[in-house]
């Protein structure tokens, strides 16, 4: 049987671990850390100044997806937000992707796909009909 201190020291940590993600979120938003098409585990908790592991294991409980997952996801943003800039007008599809923080267009494809529901094609022509 679990003791009550135990539920406890598991909450706290729980706790803990919500404040230290959302720390971590606002800092990889603020320093647009993810615009770095190296990033990494190793390059973002060195940035951050947290274990590797530390990092992999919040990241992994707090999103509930994986390292890739979690920072395709400000990448996508950043596109969506690119798209809607007058950058749009001036770069390709690509171009933003890769200004976003993608190094592959496969990569960013799936990833917008997964995300989105539609590809970045049919996204930016949502756009110009509700534009």
């Amino acid at each position: 049987m679990i003791s009550e201190a135990e539920i406890q020291r598991t909450f706290v940590l729980d706790e803990n671990s919500k404040e230290q993600f959302k720390t971590i979120e606002s800092k990889i938003k603020s320093e647009r850390l993810f615009q770095n098409p190296n990033l990494n585990l190793r390059v973002l908790a060195a940035n951050l100044d947290v274990k590797e592991k530390e990092l992999s294991k919040l990241i992994n409980q707090c999103s509930e997806t994986n390292f890739y997952q979690f920072i395709n996801r400000f990448r996508v943003d950043e596109f969506k937000n690119l798209m809607q800039s007058p950058k749009a007008r001036q770069m390709s599809i690509l171009g933003l992707a890769q200004e976003a923080g993608f190094s592959s267009k496969s990569t960013f494809y799936s990833a917008f796909k997964t995300i989105e529901g539609v590809t970045p094609k049919q996204y930016e022509l949502s756009l110009n009909k509700s534009g």
